[in-house]
């Protein structure tokens, strides 16, 4: 059992003896929490403190807003099931009427997120201004301003109660190494090319139409435009395949669209990793430190070795529950040298392979044996 405090909106306390309690952390997005209880005993007095603005505080102080409660009758009590959304999710609460236009700090915006809340932010490291063009931000609920601002910088945020921590990029590099048949089991991944395109174009900023013409007769002029082609759109097996055009209201320069166009092609599948079991017990050989952001190793017998970043990680705080934390990995993105390499290793197993079966019609036909050597030339092929 864990404890965990309740307050109602009323700032009554109670103390709830709970069970399967789990925190589910992810990437700019407001942590949750789970967990059932029986309403018997001293539950019986949190049960009546559940309701509008109901506040659960756990061990390392964070606090959590009831979003949902799912009482189901049981012989002699009600067992409850429920959900909570971070504290943090306040910024929710305040609608904020104000925009920011043209260029602004992220500062600016941010103080526009947290306009009329109990919250505050820390930034870690130097961001640029950012030109929102003829585009506003603001006109919507804190929690939205703030997703439009991670949006405009491509930076990630976390929650400490009522503080937000920007950065370009959370977590620590090298935290984590899980191995195959050692601390996880079945590492597998999907690559989904439903998305995949290798060319683009693009637009620049708008120019302004002469007002002293009809404009349904103008043609709209952009001060730049350009095409990018990803690599593998020169693949005979693959060529051009176009993705929706990209526009942007602040670029004027062919070069800074032609970077734009590059970094916002989609010419890679979107490759999901997972396992079907993992150990977060240390050993002697193996230390790791798992935390939303952070990067590490996936590695298996087949040849997998691959760097991923901690995109969300589900904890359960009471371990006699049976049940296992788990892990969501980020997508993993290749370049066209990935499928190059595996076209190349395509053909060398081709050709090694028919040399073997060479061999095995030769051997056959004379009646000579395979050399040691040769049989682990050829079960190596087939692993790989």
């Amino acid at each position: 059992m864990i404890k965990i405090a309740v307050q109602g909106y009323d700032s009554n306390e109670s103390m709830i003896l709970a069970y399967n309690v789990s925190v589910t952390k992810t990437i700019n997005s407001f942590p949750t929490l789970t967990f059932s209880f029986d309403a018997a005993g001293q539950n019986k007095v949190a049960e009546n403190l559940l309701g509008p603005r109901a506040l659960f505080t756990l061990s390392d102080g964070q606090q959590y807003r009831l979003t949902v409660s799912n009482p189901v009758p049981n012989f002699n009590y009600r067992t409850y099931t429920i959900t909570a959304t971070h504290i943090s999710h306040d910024l929710h609460d305040n609608y904020v009427r104000n925009t920011l236009a043209g260029v602004q700090s992220i500062n600016s915006c941010m103080d526009l997120a947290i306009q009329g809340t109990a919250l505050s932010y820390q930034i870690d490291g130097n961001f640029n201004p950012h030109d929102f063009g003829e585009n506003t931000i603001g006109a919507g609920h804190g929690d939205d301003i703030l997703s439009a601002v991670a949006q405009a910088w491509g930076c990630e945020y976390w929650f400490d109660n009522r503080t937000i921590h920007i950065a370009k990029t959370i977590g620590t590099k090298d935290s984590f190494l899980f191995v195959d048949r050692v601390n996880a089991n079945y590492i597998s991944w999907t690559e989904d090319y439903s998305s995949f395109a290798t060319a683009i174009h693009g637009f620049g900023k708008q120019l302004e139409q002469s007002s002293d013409q009809d404009s349904s007769n103008q043609t709209i002029q952009y001060s730049c435009e350009a095409d990018y082609y990803s690599p593998l759109a020169g693949k005979s097996g693959i060529g051009a395949i176009w993705q929706d055009a990209y526009t942007s209201d602040t670029i004027t320069d062919s070069n800074a669209l032609q970077a734009a166009l590059k970094s916002s092609l989609h010419d890679y599948p979107d490759v999901q990793y997972s396992m079907s079991w993992v150990t977060f017990a240390d050993n002697s050989q193996i230390k790791n430190n798992i935390e939303i952001g952070n990067t590490g190793w996936l590695r298996d017998r087949y040849g997998l070795d691959v760097n991923v970043k901690i995109q969300s990680y589900t904890h359960y705080l009471d371990k006699r529950s049976g049940n296992s934390d788990t892990i969501t990995f980020g997508n993993k993105i290749f370049d066209a040298s990935e499928y190059e390499s595996r076209q190349r290793k395509a053909q060398d197993q081709a050709k090694m392979i028919a040399n073997l079966q060479w061999k095995i019609n030769t051997a056959k036909s004379v009646g000579n044996a395979w050399t040691e050597s040769e049989v682990q030339e050829f079960d190596g092929s087939k692993r790989n």
